[in-house]
């Protein structure tokens, strides 16, 4: 999986950088992790939703 990274908002990429390391506490014994997501945002351009979807493939991926 790549990082998402939008030139215009670096913070996303840190969003994306910090789900996964959530993700990963998994490695340390965490059993559980409630990710919040957003219904219907698939297509929608604003930066924001992109970076959301990046972050939630990594979700997806750590299940």
């Amino acid at each position: 999986m790549r990082l998402f990274v939008d030139p215009m908002n670096p913070r996303r990429a840190t969003d994306v950088l910090e789900t996964r390391r959530l993700m990963m506490a998994r490695e340390a014994g965490v059993k559980r992790a409630v990710y919040v997501s957003i219904v219907g945002m698939e297509g929608a351009a604003f930066p924001y939703y992109r970076g959301k979807l990046a972050a939630e493939a990594v979700v997806s991926s750590s299940v």
